[in-house]
């Protein structure tokens, strides 16, 4: 996984608990005085290691902690990311290019990128269903992540989830339905 991500949770628990609480969290976790690098690569289960660490200290059972982090991370990502997110103003239409414009562009930016793959399905007007594909199963994330794209674009968003077994493994289908467009 990205250094990013890992980026993103450090903002993340400083904002929520401060420096002197993210600092227990390394500890807890063998990382004292570990600095992550955005586009360094990072074993894939650490975030989970930390997200188990945070969770006592936050008062968050796992999974809340990361649908949280996902919903907080959209915004950093969207912000360091902004030329893929700009040009639309509906979560629908941005969803709908995430593994064919955007997650294309970070594996051109970061070759050894491993972003999951969506399966998009549109069932019309503020429907869609995606297939999330990755060996991380990082599904309360990727949950967090679609609702923090709704509320960016200042949208609701009910989730449906069930998990799948796809050609290349275990998946989730997120089915999406999102609320009244405010601007409208």
């Amino acid at each position: 996984m990205k250094g990013i991500i890992y980026n993103v949770f450090e903002a993340f628990c400083l904002e929520r608990c401060g420096a002197d609480t993210y600092e227990l969290i390394l500890d807890d976790c063998g990382l004292a005085d570990h600095v992550f690098i955005g586009p360094a690569s990072y074993d894939d289960g650490l975030l989970r290691t930390l997200a188990g660490a945070a969770g006592p200290r936050l008062g968050m059972k796992e999974g809340d902690l990361h649908r949280a982090l996902g919903r907080f991370a959209f915004s950093h990502l969207a912000a360091r990311m902004g030329a893929f997110v700009a040009p639309f103003r509906d979560p629908k239409a941005f969803l709908m290019t995430v593994d064919s414009i955007v997650h294309l562009e970070v594996q051109k930016l970061l070759p050894d990128a491993r972003p999951p793959r969506f399966q998009i399905e549109d069932l019309g007007h503020d429907h869609l269903v995606m297939l999330y594909e990755s060996p991380r199963q990082m599904y309360d994330f990727a949950e967090g992540l679609l609702e923090g794209v709704a509320a960016h674009f200042g949208r609701s968003v009910s989730i449906e989830r069930t998990l799948v077994n796809l050609a290349t493994g275990p998946g989730c289908r997120f089915e999406l339905r999102f609320g009244a467009d405010p601007w409208s």
